[in-house]
């Protein structure tokens, strides 16, 4: 019984750790149209649009920043 109580406790303590220490991120909004929000020595340059129609998704572009890189994650062909 003690052994499984345990193994138990082992597999949720990572949910629990997340509850108790959330990340910290911050966000600023640039302008209208773009944000940059910051967790962990990662910045998220994230790009919006005007969508033509309700049901569209307004991300443009999404970029991750680094110390040492920069990448896009996602784009839109536009």
């Amino acid at each position: 019984m003690n052994k499984i109580l345990l193994l138990l406790s082992l597999c949720l303590a990572p949910v629990f750790a997340e509850t108790i220490n959330p990340k910290k991120c911050e966000s600023i909004k640039l302008s209208n149209l773009t944000t940059l929000v910051s967790c962990h020595q990662r910045d998220y340059i994230i790009e919006y649009y005007e969508p033509k129609r309700d049901d569209e998704d307004s991300i443009k572009k999404i970029t991750v920043i680094t110390i040492n890189d920069k990448k896009i994650i996602r784009s839109m062909g536009k």
